[in-house]
């Protein structure tokens, strides 16, 4: 009886020791699968890192100007008579764009010369009677004096009736008509605007940090609003030779050519002058970097590797890729672009979107369809 509950017990102790040790391995095999589990991998987006010629500029906002450019205005009063141009035309130096009613101003005139006729007349007649001893010296200065006034007098009116002639000081293009015919204008009045449009001036300020970067001859180029895709390349003409005790910025001014006439002046104008170092840099989109207080860093695409450090690859043949993480120092920075100095190589596939996501080692796909823009000169609309 004894011999048979031993051998019960013995066989009720072998059966729990072997379900305990089942649960035990069990749980060992479960915990050993869990952790030889990748998790699924991440689709992102991913371009190579480019060695690029790195041009740097000074970037500034400024304004178009014309070389010459004014209001043509009257310097004295009348009545309109004749306007001898159109809202928009091109007129050379001298040309003759509102005449004032000079009628009785002529007559005036007619009358003055014929003053100063008759004192010549006088005075001459003097000249030869002084040698006879006929007339006094005292005479003679008096017809002098009298000649001098009168031709003084024609001079005077001939400038009032070239006052009253408004001719275009320099070549230009023309804005719209100030004033109609037969209007009488005050001292002042605006007439028309007189732009000369080739070339431009583009005026613009930088910091004082930047007065050794800057020279006469340095080429800048000037993007505007209007022509979003267009560049217009000029060169430093002049350089403020004092900085501003408020703002402490300088002023630039560069002369643009505008043979098309595309720009305006007043226009609101982009500026990037050029500086003459043009260094490579590694380039990567500014989406690719994760800044961080503890330190920059990306994530760099390579095929994934067993213990064995040989390349895993797929059921069909392809291989898998994971991603490592690289601290990275980052340099300048350009449109949509930064230079990386250190961490990344040209060549090295490097995650663009998608990083939020990810840790190191993690498994990923590639998918390319939307990728973060790289433009060094994008296009920001004004908002």
């Amino acid at each position: 009886m004894a011999k048979r509950m031993t051998i019960m017990l013995a066989g009720v102790i072998i059966l729990f020791g072997g379900v305990i040790g089942w649960h035990f391995l069990k749980g060992h095999f479960i915990a050993e699968a869990i952790a030889n589990m990748k998790p699924p991998a991440q689709t992102v987006a991913a371009m190579e890192a480019e060695l690029r010629v790195w041009q740097p500029t000074l970037s500034a906002v400024g304004s178009l100007r014309a070389v010459q450019g004014v209001d043509v205005t009257t310097e004295i009063g009348g009545l309109v008579d004749n306007i001898d141009f159109n809202s928009g035309d091109h007129v050379k130096a001298g040309d003759l764009l509102v005449q004032l009613r000079i009628a009785a101003d002529k007559a005036a005139l007619q009358g003055l010369e014929a003053a100063a006729k008759l004192a010549r007349i006088n005075y001459e007649r003097d000249q030869k009677l002084i040698k006879k001893h006929a007339v006094s010296a005292s005479q003679l200065q008096e017809d002098r004096s009298k000649l001098a006034n009168a031709e003084a007098a024609v001079a005077q009116q001939k400038a009032m009736i070239d006052k009253k002639t408004i001719n275009a000081p320099f070549s230009g293009e023309l804005g719209v008509r100030q004033v109609d015919l037969g209007e009488y204008v005050a001292p002042g009045t605006t007439v028309v605007t007189l732009q000369s449009l080739n070339p431009l001036y583009v005026e613009f300020s930088l910091p004082q940090q930047d007065v050794a970067k800057v020279y006469n001859g340095q080429q800048v180029v000037v993007t505007v609003d209007a022509y979003p895709d267009a560049k217009f390349v000029g060169q430093v003409n002049a350089i403020e030779p004092k900085v501003n005790r408020e703002t402490r910025n300088f002023k630039v001014q560069a002369t643009i050519p505008n043979e098309d006439g595309r720009l305006r002046p007043g226009m609101f104008a982009n500026v990037d002058v050029l500086l003459p170092d043009q260094p490579k840099y590694v380039t990567l989109p500014r989406t690719a970097v994760a800044y961080n207080p503890y330190g920059d860093y990306v994530y760099v695409v390579q095929q994934a590797t067993d213990k064995q450090g040989k390349p895993i690859v797929s059921d069909d043949g392809k291989p898998v890729l994971e991603v490592q993480q690289h601290v990275v120092r980052t340099g300048p920075s350009r449109g949509d672009q930064v230079a990386i100095l250190k961490g990344v190589k040209p060549g090295q596939r490097v995650v663009v979107a998608g990083q939020i996501k990810l840790r190191d080692g993690a498994r990923v796909t590639i998918n390319n369809k939307i990728m973060p823009p790289n433009d060094p000169t994008p296009d920001v609309p004004n908002t």
